[in-house]
């Protein structure tokens, strides 16, 4: 593929790979998968300050070259504040009517959404085996139990990059 994947340099190295894959786990996002067909590229952005004053990131998956593999998603139409210039409030629709607006977030929505095991393999994380995750996870005293034929550590979520994600996850 002539598309290079980016990733965050801080987040390359082996030791930040399986913190970050440890503190996933924990969370029900990563598995395991007995196939390799594409790696993940992580990096990640701002997204807000959190309580303590100090930034929050957002994890972002460079997944290009996986896009790539697959055909692309059917158009979902989703709402963006141009919305907002399509309504009609002219004296005549509003009179005696009250409007009422609504505004919600599902925090980590994308993570909170599994995806079929067929589509582990195309999900990698890079750099590290199924096993050396579970020796440093007990390093740390978490027990990880390995299923038969685990080779991989895999993200098992919907990832933000995927081209299908907002598909998937308003459908």
């Amino acid at each position: 593929s002539q598309v290079r994947p980016y990733a965050d340099p801080a987040l390359c190295s082996k030791a930040v790979t399986l913190a970050v894959a440890l503190r996933m786990h924990a969370a029900g996002m990563v598995g395991f998968c007995s196939s390799c067909k594409a790696e993940l590229a992580l990096f990640a952005v701002y997204k807000k300050l959190g309580d303590d004053g100090r930034p929050v990131q957002r994890a972002v998956w460079d997944m290009r070259r996986v896009n790539l593999l697959f055909r692309k998603p059917p158009f979902i139409s989703m709402a963006s504040p141009s919305v907002l210039g399509e309504l009609d409030l002219t004296e005549e629709v509003t009179r005696g009517r009250v409007l009422y607006t609504f505004q919600g977030d599902v925090p980590d929505f994308f993570y909170r959404l599994r995806t079929p095991p067929l589509l582990w393999p195309f999900m990698v994380l890079p750099g590290i085996s199924a096993e050396e995750f579970r020796a440093y996870a007990a390093t740390r005293g978490a027990t990880v139990t390995l299923p038969q034929g685990a080779c991989f550590l895999c993200l098992v979520v919907l990832a933000m990059g995927r081209t299908w994600a907002p598909y998937l996850a308003h459908t």
